[in-house]
């Protein structure tokens, strides 16, 4: 969708939803302009943490690789990881979203994303986890990645 036709869409809702749902989807709008702008033809990724960590990646142009994982239903092997799923996606809430991320902890902040290029990082070898994408390492190793941004997660808590 065209960013002329968002606006119009916009500003067609505009007297049916409250002025908190009405700046939120102003908010998404804006950091999805932002994001796409700052990423041009290249596919992006989004990294969920709290808001120091994700300028320190921002900073640092490195993530921290976290350990093999075994799920219930799922191995999710070494790296660091990212997502396709936006940070303006009303499809999911905060809880959701680190429910899904950490195997059903709903309490991990997820408050803030990183974009990130796409380049390096592969589909996880597991089914059922579409949006799941890695860079393997050894945990604990810092692992270059491309920031492209940082904010707030946009996903109502």
């Amino acid at each position: 969708m065209s960013r002329k036709s968002s606006n119009i869409i916009l500003r067609l809702l505009t007297p049916f939803v409250t002025p908190f749902a009405r700046e939120l989807a102003q908010a998404r709008a804006k950091t999805q302009a932002r994001v796409k702008r700052r990423a041009g033809a290249e596919s992006i990724l989004f990294h969920y943490t709290d808001k120091a960590s994700a300028a320190l990646i921002g900073f640092t142009h490195a993530m921290i690789a976290t350990p093999k994982f075994t799920g219930t239903t799922a191995v999710f092997p070494p790296g660091a990881y990212a997502s396709d799923i936006s940070p303006w996606s009303p499809s999911l809430t905060q809880r959701e979203l680190s429910a899904l991320f950490y195997g059903g902890a709903a309490n991990r902040d997820v408050s803030w994303f990183v974009a990130l290029r796409k380049r390096d990082f592969i589909r996880i070898p597991s089914p059922g986890f579409p949006n799941f994408f890695y860079r393997p390492s050894l945990p604990g190793i810092p692992v270059p990645v491309s920031p492209i941004t940082i904010g707030p997660n946009l996903m109502t808590p």
